[in-house]
């Protein structure tokens, strides 16, 4: 990343897409400064640094309640 934000790791997972002709998701994770982070996310949000075609938007991992834990088990 530029503008002096150090990454310390990059981690990209394909995610499951519901029409896998049309496109593939993937979640990106970076881990950086936590000094640094509202400016890096700005930079990562920015449209103009990715390529033509490329949507991005931020993901929120859901949250698993008590019940969905209890069932996982």
């Amino acid at each position: 990343m530029s503008d002096g934000i150090e990454v310390v790791n990059v981690e990209c997972t394909q995610l499951k897409s519901k029409y896998k002709l049309l496109y593939s998701s993937y979640h990106v994770s970076v881990c950086v400064n936590a000094a640094d982070m509202k400016h890096a996310i700005e930079l990562l949000m920015d449209a103009e640094r990715w390529p033509e075609g490329v949507f991005v938007k931020r993901y929120i991992k859901p949250k698993i309640n008590d019940t969905d834990f209890a069932n996982a088990t």
